[in-house]
């Protein structure tokens, strides 16, 4: 469970003395565990893509403000850690052939369908701006 492990990396990096990673894994478990004590892996991954926005959006408002490039670097290295514990993205040919895949083989006859072929099968794994215009485009 990911939840789990995110909690027993936040313990190693208080014995390695990592203050980056310790700060940033404790926030993250708090806001999973907001509402329940044992957040499933659907509610931790959303809220791990929450903080990868928010990080991107504050790496571009630290590079236009002409910040301190210390606070970028910490923004970077947040990132890495945030995107360690996201499942592998598919390739726009994997999502492409995901796509084709639920057409043709699964069924699918209009975007819900297909949208919801890929939630069962590849949640958390692929854009979904860029899932529907495949899908559209395979449609016809």
């Amino acid at each position: 469970m990911l939840f789990e492990k995110l909690k027993a990396d936040r313990i190693q990096a208080m014995k390695d003395k990592d203050t980056l990673k310790k700060g940033l894994l404790g926030v993250i478990i708090g806001d999973s565990s907001k509402d329940d004590k044992n957040p499933d892996d659907t509610i931790v991954l959303a809220i791990l893509k929450s903080f990868l926005k928010k990080n991107a959006q504050a790496q571009v408002d630290v590079g236009e403000a002409n910040m301190e490039e210390l606070y970028l670097d910490d923004l970077v290295k947040e990132e890495k850690i945030i995107e360690s514990y996201l499942p592998q993205q598919l390739t726009v040919e994997g999502l492409r052939t995901a796509v084709k895949y639920a057409v043709e083989f699964d069924g699918a006859t209009n975007m819900g369908d297909v949208m919801k072929y890929l939630k069962a099968n590849h949640e958390g794994r692929y854009d979904g701006k860029l899932a529907s215009q495949m899908a559209k485009e395979i449609l016809g």
